[in-house]
């Protein structure tokens, strides 16, 4: 079966910490990679204001989870992030293709550009 490729965004409750922020990302990594995911990047965005409140809270500690899994596994990760008290709100998308390693830029075609002439008045200079 052919790995998937996915993208979560979850928002963690800003009331857990710093410590205790960075131990659920750790353990939602802990899921991908036990459900033989390869996580792929782990970015943190750290503490943010959000749009509008959720559970009564202003801002959330925000992380994205950039992985390959295969594609009836991703559920695990789902239920991970829904039951853990910590995280507050999550999405996740799969990538429908990911760009390849080395893009080839295409040569943009020369054009000759010539200067401009202002127009000279009609008359002559004394008008």
């Amino acid at each position: 079966m052919q790995e998937r490729h996915y993208e979560t965004v979850c928002i963690i409750n800003p009331d857990v910490g710093e410590e205790a922020a960075k131990e659920i990302v750790k353990k939602i990594s802990g899921v991908i990679e036990k459900q033989k995911g390869v996580a792929l990047v782990v970015s943190d965005w750290g503490r943010k204001r959000m749009t509008y409140p959720i559970a009564k809270k202003t801002s959330g500690h925000y992380v994205l989870f950039s992985y390959d899994m295969p594609p009836d596994i991703e559920k695990e990760v789902e239920l991970a992030l829904r039951y853990h008290e910590g995280i507050i709100r999550y999405q996740t998308v799969r990538v429908e293709k990911r760009p390849p390693k080395k893009v080839q830029e295409a040569k943009a075609p020369q054009v000759k550009v010539e200067e401009a002439k202002a127009p000279q008045p009609e008359g002559g200079a004394n008008g």
